[in-house]
């Protein structure tokens, strides 16, 4: 039977190969930004900077983290990672190869309400709404959501 550690050491592999190039977020620690259940373009960890959105691998569970950079330290061996949720997280410092990719874009799930479907679409932004229903629609998926893992 293979285990949750199995499952990420998976993952990374795929991520780092470039074969898996994007993943859905599940969890709460990036809101505003980022809702649970968004799909995630990613690339490969490069050129990574302050206000990059990276995934990286936390090697103390069986999770991946999707953070933002706050900090770097010169030689890229220490990157503080912080999400947008403050209330939800906290800084962890990752070494520069325990990050593994850079999302490079953010497909919001789609939410049918009334025939009006709200497509959040954030190339790291505020999200734009269509009008004031799908800013409601929005702000119900965020007081919904919880943290959990794959």
């Amino acid at each position: 039977m293979i285990n949750r550690r199995e499952i990420k050491n998976l993952f990374i592999k795929k991520i780092k190969s470039g074969e898996l190039k994007d993943i859905t977020l599940y969890g709460s620690s990036m809101l505003p930004t980022i809702v649970s259940g968004s799909r995630l373009e990613i690339s490969t960890a490069h050129d990574i900077k302050v206000g990059d959105i990276v995934v990286a691998n936390r090697k103390s569970s069986n999770v991946l983290v999707i953070h933002r950079v706050v900090e770097i330290d010169q030689n890229k061996d220490k990157i503080i990672l912080l999400g947008d949720n403050q209330t939800a997280s906290e800084k962890e410092c990752f070494r520069g190869e325990d990050v593994i990719a850079k999302v490079i874009k953010v497909h919001s799930p789609m939410v049918d309400t009334n025939n009006i479907n709200l497509v959040i679409d954030i190339p790291f932004g505020s999200p734009k709404f269509f009008n004031e229903k799908s800013y409601q629609i929005y702000q119900s998926l965020i007081n919904k959501n919880k943290e959990t893992y794959f």
